[in-house]
């Protein structure tokens, strides 16, 4: 008779493995093939309750994360967009310094406004004035700074 005055303490542990000490202290342990409160048809159906519940949590909550997840990539291509007009921004003021730009127009302007005079000069009897030329050329007055009530630049 080996099962005589066996006392047996079940242990069931996260791994789903039952523990089965006797008084002798030897244990055995083996797979659990399902959980001991299944058993009772009300348990299932409050499982499966509690399962599709959590299965409505989380799609909910799956939703609202991917709702979130599109506002934060357009967000994300907004700042992406500002910063790429900041960098063209910051390229162009330092290619393009505005004081070296005067300078330059400057420079321009004045080769221009000589070059006119020199041609005039250069040109026979009768000359033309140099009002004449701006308006034979069609240049900006403005541009060259000519004044025509003076005929001078």
């Amino acid at each position: 008779m080996q099962g005589n005055k066996l006392t047996e303490q079940m242990e069931i542990d996260n791994k789903k493995r039952i523990t089965i000490t006797n008084e002798e202290g030897q244990s055995f342990s083996r797979k659990r093939k399902c959980s001991t409160d299944a058993t009772s048809p009300n348990s299932t159906n409050t499982k499966s309750k509690k399962l599709k519940q959590v299965n409505d949590d989380s799609k909910e909550k799956l939703q609202t994360l991917m709702t979130e997840r599109a506002s934060l990539r357009t967000l994300v291509l907004q700042k992406q967009e500002s910063l790429r007009q900041l960098r063209l921004v910051k390229l162009y003021r330092t290619k393009n310094d505005l004081s070296e730009l005067q300078k330059l127009i400057d420079k321009w302007r004045g080769a221009c406004q000589e070059s006119l005079s020199e041609l005039q000069e250069r040109m026979p009897e009768p000359r033309p004035s140099i009002n004449e030329l701006i308006q034979l050329w069609q240049l900006d007055q403005d541009l060259l700074r000519y004044k025509t009530e003076e005929q001078s630049f």
